[in-house]
């Protein structure tokens, strides 16, 4: 779990039910309405016009014989088609992160494939060679299969393997979110230094009125990132470029390039620190997976970028 300050976390909705238009509308009117009553009266519905829906991963601990399939999981084996075998870099398996079966989420995601699942694999010997945030681009996998002729099985865990989360069934819950404070949204509403404490507080008050419970870990698909230190979109243009801020080769000029590109990408997975499904990144950190929109619609994600960020630490880059 994430300390409390830095930036307010994300939560959705406990409801099952798929996000309707009447939906959007009322917490529209909330969010202006929230803006109205903490100091941002000028922004109400501009920052209301921003909300975006994702959709949150809850998970329980569970046998893996319980789950069907292709089901939606964390940890355990993974589920691949026929003949494909367990993922490997330079001969050693990666660690199975977590599966999302597209076809279980409710479809409210804009630009997301509505079927086929969704594979994230890392490798855990980088992970903890660079202390949480390795710079290889070969340290993780997503994969995507569609339901096209593809026959699935539950792959039997090679003998090499040497990290192996602990299975845990996911519910999927539609939601919504706003961008964080470091991002070109917030940006573009051009609000004063004397906005920054109001801002947080609106994050704040629209993630109560979601019933986030600060005591769950917070996995979720699409919609903003839950930022522990700067703007994931942007690092993840930096990092699909080869560079990350702090390195020796990074300057002004790349971060001016990445920022005319980070527009382009969106968040595709958020995971949590989680103790009880045994996912600690770097003492209470996050991991974000990022693609370009165009990329995600078209279901060509092979060149997600992954980004880590630590509590308390800012912003780093995996990639």
């Amino acid at each position: 779990m994430r300390p409390s300050r830095n930036e307010p976390r994300r939560n959705v909705p406990s409801s099952k039910k798929e996000v309707l238009p009447d939906d959007l509308r009322e917490m529209r009117e909330l969010v202006a309405s929230l803006a109205q009553s903490g100091e941002l009266a000028e922004y109400d519905h501009r920052i209301a016009r921003l909300i975006l829906p994702n959709i949150r991963l809850k998970t329980a601990p569970t046998a893996e014989m319980n789950l069907n399939i292709g089901a939606s999981k964390f940890g355990g084996v993974p589920d691949l088609p026929e003949p494909m075998m367990w993922p490997r870099k330079s001969g050693k398996p990666f660690a199975f992160l977590c599966q999302i079966n597209l076809g279980e989420l409710p479809p409210v995601l804009r630009g997301f494939p509505r079927k086929g699942l969704l594979s994230f694999f890392l490798d855990m010997h980088a992970f903890d060679d660079a202390k949480g945030k390795p710079r290889d681009h070969d340290s993780w996998r997503v994969l995507y299969f569609s339901d096209e002729g593809l026959v699935h099985k539950r792959v039997v865990p090679p003998a090499d393997l040497s990290h192996k989360f602990a299975a845990a069934a996911i519910t999927p819950t539609a939601g919504f979110s706003l961008p964080p404070f470091e991002s070109r949204e917030v940006e573009g509403l051009d609000l004063g230094v004397c906005d920054v404490d109001p801002y947080f507080s609106l994050l704040d008050k629209f993630h109560e009125a979601q019933g986030m419970k600060e005591s769950e870990p917070h996995h979720w698909l699409g919609g903003y990132p839950d930022q522990l230190g700067g703007d994931v979109r942007l690092e993840c243009a930096l990092a699909e470029a080869g560079f990350w801020k702090g390195s020796d080769d990074w300057s002004e000029q790349q971060d001016e390039r990445a920022l005319a590109d980070a527009g382009n990408w969106r968040l595709l997975l958020q995971v949590d620190s989680s103790p009880d499904d045994g996912m600690d990144w770097s003492g209470g950190g996050m991991l974000y997976f990022g693609a370009r929109a165009v990329e995600i619609n078209a279901g060509h994600f092979d060149k997600a970028q992954l980004v880590s960020q630590s509590a308390g630490q800012g912003e780093d880059s995996i990639g």
